[in-house]
């Protein structure tokens, strides 16, 4: 279970599908610079909602490697 998973357990809920530019900003504590930049490079799938940007919160995990297995 990575960090982002136990952290979801703690707070009793399961792990999302997409998550809000800002949510990864807080759950990475990367800059939105940064994180538009990964999204431009075509390092995270993203997805709109209206006029949100949502980001598919598998491609976050994988951009972080928190989604590989352990060594």
């Amino acid at each position: 279970m990575d960090m982002v998973q136990k952290a979801a357990a703690d707070i009793g809920v399961a792990c999302p599908l997409t998550i809000t530019i800002r949510r990864a900003q807080e759950l990475s504590g990367l800059s939105r610079p940064t994180i538009n930049r990964a999204i431009w490079a075509g390092k995270l799938r993203t997805t709109h909602v209206g006029s949100r940007h949502l980001i598919y919160f598998d491609s976050f995990q994988e951009m972080l490697g928190l989604n590989q297995p352990a060594a």
